[in-house]
């Protein structure tokens, strides 16, 4: 990255080291009290008080299937997405691992611009908030899902598994039906930990408490659910320790009796999965392919806000202003996207890209070209 070209690497490092590992401190120290006994009551009054906040330049909805009262700075087109997204989500999850649903309405906020960078989303009993509509709400819808589970339960769950859940969810996809988690950018630093014996122990982990959760143990907690869910064992896991609660609310008896081994030896395999598994290419090289464009983030999308002269992007009739929406045939939401989505592709490739522009959807195509080149070409400006 250039001071004349926000070209995504170093920005992408620095918003990912405080970006999910740090929602905020409020977010999820939420003690399951129960739900509203009246789940209508109020509705009226809380969008009337969305829109003193925010204005009325957002869309403001009720969906009463999802029990979902929307706040979202996007279009209509975003909001169905938005929709269709989170029912999925909860429809696989609740079917699978969080039986008890909310019964009261949940407010879903996203505003068109986040006051805070260093932190991306805030979980309370009856709202969430979030600074995009990607892993950021994800995070914090899968925390609201999880409470109501443990509302239902009458449990109150530690943190490591809070974490590891909403952490492990913000980033997946839905196939077949089945929440899929999907590799990110965790993965490489943690990697890096677990190799130089850096890594919280596990009966330590599933012990800690709230207070003493860090940013640093996001990561590992992430990805300690993320191997239950590689080796099938995730769900059972989560039955057994639920039914069991009482006796251990630290999941650590659970894990040893799904797995069928103590805790230090189940801490071995998950440390010789962790490391076998392939990390994304996180920050891109020179000759890594590029679209020559400078990159802000937008609620639903990345908008571009410089363009080099003659690069990939402005060939392709792209402008500063427009919002990148898909690329490759990928959805592009948060700067992590695109960086990921360029890195399976090669110099000399045609992508097809589809953007926004003044409201309006277009597609075009554009033959990406060497970072290094455009780092070092002029930049356009606003």
């Amino acid at each position: 990255m250039t001071s004349r070209l926000h070209l995504i690497a170093a920005t992408l490092v620095a918003s990912w080291s405080i970006s999910g590992l740090a929602s905020s401190a409020a977010d999820d120290l939420q003690t399951p009290t129960g739900q509203e006994a009246d789940p209508k009551a109020g509705i009226a009054a809380k969008i009337a008080k969305y829109r003193k906040k925010y204005g009325d330049n957002m869309l403001y909805e009720v969906d009463d299937q999802l029990k979902i009262i929307f706040a979202i700075g996007t279009d209509k087109r975003m909001l169905d997405e938005v929709r269709q997204r989170l029912t999925a989500h909860a429809v696989a999850l609740q079917r699978d691992l969080f039986k008890h649903g909310r019964t009261d309405y949940l407010s879903v906020i996203v505003p068109r611009k986040w006051a805070n960078p260093r932190v991306t989303g805030h979980f309370y009993p009856d709202w969430i908030d979030a600074a995009t509509i990607g892993s950021n709400l994800m995070h914090e819808f899968t925390h609201a899902l999880h409470y109501a589970d443990q509302v239902g339960r009458g449990e109150y769950q530690p943190v490591w598994v809070m974490e590891g859940f909403a952490s492990m969810y913000e980033k997946s996809l839905v196939v077949d039906g089945r929440v899929v988690p999907l590799v990110d950018s965790r993965l490489g630093e943690l990697q890096q930990e677990v190799g130089d014996k850096k890594f919280l122990p596990f009966e330590k982990m599933m012990k800690l408490e709230h207070r003493r959760f860090t940013s640093r143990h996001y990561s590992q907690a992430r990805y300690m659910c993320m191997w239950l869910h590689a080796t099938g064992r995730l769900n059972k896991w989560y039955e057994t320790y639920t039914g069991s609660f009482k006796d251990d609310p630290s999941g650590i008896a659970a894990m040893e009796k799904v797995c069928g081994k103590v805790i230090g030896e189940i801490e071995k395999e998950w440390v010789e999965w962790l490391l076998k598994q392939e990390a994304p290419k996180f920050v891109p090289g020179p000759a890594s392919a590029g679209l020559g464009i400078g990159i802000k983030q937008l609620p639903d999308s990345l908008e571009i806000s410089q363009l080099a002269p003659q690069g990939p992007a402005e060939k392709a009739g792209l402008a500063t202003g427009d919002a990148l929406v898909h690329v490759g045939g990928e959805r592009v939401i948060e700067m992590e996207d695109l960086v990921m989505v360029l890195a399976k592709h090669k110099v000399g490739e045609t992508v097809k890209i589809e953007y926004r522009r003044n409201g309006s959807y277009a597609e075009t195509s554009a033959v990406l070209t060497p970072l290094a080149a455009a780092v070092h070409a002029p930049v356009h400006s606003p």
